[in-house]
């Protein structure tokens, strides 16, 4: 289980997508495991989880693997003490002490059992139809353009003259591969790269129309109906650019069939993310987790502080 999994509710769903449960009834223990001194509130202490303590060290080293603020972090680690208490409940890592090493382990053994208990069977293949029909413009693929652009750089502020330069450069260029065999334009392409002025030739493939590019550039990508060399070269926010359309990809209307798999995938990580958040209140509700509201928010504004 690594860190980054644990660092708030809603990427602590996600990351562990595979686990759901209906939890049977365990009794949390009345105390802690032998080994662990029960704590309490106070110094560096900040919470305390069924007696187990988090300490503003545990919060800030958290916080740093996880690149999360101190809210997050204590956050997660209350989570995943919850999961390593709901662990030792059903029989995992039992010992005098559970060593984080042991921690991790017991609670991916219980996360095992819990995704046996929502398997893929459960999803209702009525369901996966639905979802597909409500959501099918997300596998619309738009019609998509394989190209090379040839790039001859003009900088901020370049005079009016040299701009003109590189544009007469970029016009015989297009000339020039719009005349060439198609077998013949890679080693042109080549050739051009060759030249001195920072030119650079760069394949991009399946170009939409809504690709974030240059608005400029886009349009020309698109300005004609078949694959081939555009006559005109046209000027981006960095310079002159020789477009090649090599290919052109037409649109296509999304298959049941070709995504009724990814579809189910997504819906049955839905279900298990709610049984998963289920046992996370059901934890938080039975297991003691005790917070001094004071001493968080000013140790909490120390650690945002900190450099």
């Amino acid at each position: 289980m690594g860190a980054r999994q644990w660092t708030q509710r809603g990427t602590l769903v996600s990351a562990l997508f595979f686990v759901g449960c209906t939890p049977a009834a365990h009794a949390p223990r009345a105390s802690t495991d032998a080994g662990h001194a029960s704590a309490e509130l106070g110094g560096d202490v900040v919470a305390v989880v069924n007696g187990e303590a988090i300490t503003r060290a545990d919060i800030a080293l958290r916080a740093r693997n996880d690149h999360s603020d101190a809210t997050a972090a204590l956050r997660a680690l209350e989570d995943e003490r919850l999961w390593a208490q709901a662990a030792r409940d059903r029989g995992y890592g039992d010992g005098p002490a559970v060593a984080d090493a042991a921690r991790r382990a017991s609670v991916r053994a219980l996360l095992a059992q819990l995704e046996a208990e929502v398997p893929p069977s459960s999803v209702d293949p009525e369901a996966v139809r639905a979802r597909f029909e409500a959501t099918r413009q997300q596998y619309d693929l738009p019609e998509r353009r394989d190209v090379v652009h040839v790039l001859l750089p003009v900088p901020d502020g370049a005079a009016a003259e040299v701009d003109a330069a590189m544009h007469a450069r970029a016009i015989g260029m297009a000339r020039r591969l719009a005349d060439a065999d198609p077998s013949a334009r890679e080693a042109i392409l080549n050739a051009f790269d060759a030249e001195p002025g920072g030119v650079h030739a760069e394949p991009v493939n399946g170009v939409a129309a809504t690709t974030p590019f240059d608005e400029d550039f886009i349009h020309a990508i698109f300005s004609q109906p078949t694959a081939g060399v555009l006559p005109e070269p046209v000027r981006a926010y960095d310079g002159w650019h020789v477009i090649w359309v090599r290919a052109v990809h037409a649109a296509s209307e999304p298959v049941f069939a070709e995504h009724a798999q990814e579809v189910a995938a997504s819906l049955l990580a839905e279900a298990r993310a709610r049984k998963l958040s289920e046992l996370i209140a059901q934890l938080r509700a039975s297991i003691h987790v005790a917070l001094d509201e004071e001493v968080v928010r000013r140790e909490f504004a120390q650690l945002e502080s900190a450099p």
